[in-house]
């Protein structure tokens, strides 16, 4: 039996642990493969999308959160084993709540929070993730399944807050420039090297009435873009590279993403 169920954080990515053995027996089939929309080698169908796109939500906070105070502090978020038993059974399930604190320490009433829950034994080797819930208030709900005989332990990261979580969207959507490349343009001896990148984008000059060249993949449909070169054609296009990182990040939103 664990000497506790009540566990706090303490740093970022924190892991604290409640550990509690169980009993092995014999079983098969323990989980049931979720159904997933098959797809096409080439495209999916309209509800194929609209249900990945529905699979791949996140909340995020209402309102833009400008102190610090507001984000998940986790120092000071905890978890604990539901309904905690002194032995459980191979086969069996474990529940784990998890409290969001703001850095304030009033608890958190929205969801959003990335949390990513292990199952381990260090000696065996062994582990497993959990399924994280959340319940869009501030809690969440972790279910481990028991695999293996003998002692086990539970370990909760905070791997982004929900206010970091809107962050990276809102650049996602607004900025997709954050990673670019370079691609490379060859003909009678010029060479020319221009941004280019898989979306049209500010950095990629698409006010401008020349814009860019396009290069669509005769495969998938989808278009590769790169700015246009100011004296070689697009045709002269020869490869391209890794360019690098960049964001436009204002200080509170770097304090919020480097906590």
């Amino acid at each position: 039996m664990c000497s506790h169920t009540m566990s706090n954080c303490t740093s970022q990515n924190f892991e604290r642990t409640i550990s509690f053995p169980y009993t092995p027996s014999h079983f098969a089939n323990v989980f049931t493969k979720p159904k997933t929309p098959s797809t096409n080698i080439t495209v999916i169908s309209k509800e194929e999308w609209d249900f990945l796109l529905e699979e791949l939500k996140w909340p995020v906070p209402s309102t833009e959160i400008t102190s610090l105070s507001d984000t998940t502090d986790p120092y000071l978020c905890s978890f604990f084993v539901i309904n905690l038993k002194e032995t459980y059974t191979v086969g069996d399930f474990v529940n784990v709540m998890i409290v969001a604190r703001k850095n304030n320490g009033a608890p958190k009433t929205y969801g959003g929070d990335f949390f990513q829950a292990k199952l381990y034994n260090t000696e065996l080797k062994a582990s497993t993730f959990g399924s994280v819930v959340d319940h869009y208030n501030g809690t969440y709900t972790v279910s481990f399944a028991l695999l293996w005989p003998g002692a086990a332990r539970v370990s909760v990261r905070l791997i982004h807050s929900s206010e970091a979580v809107q962050i990276l969207s809102r650049y996602r959507e607004e900025d997709p420039d954050k990673v670019f490349f370079h691609g490379y343009f060859e003909d009678g001896g010029q060479k020319e090297t221009v941004m280019c990148n898989a979306m049209k984008s500010p950095g990629l000059n698409v006010s401008s009435s020349i814009c860019c060249c396009e290069y669509p993949d005769p495969y998938t449909g989808e278009i590769w873009f790169c700015r246009r070169p100011t004296s070689l054609p697009c045709s002269a296009l020869v490869y391209h590279s890794m360019g690098g990182y960049q964001a436009n990040l204002s200080k509170n939103e770097s304090a919020v993403l480097n906590r």
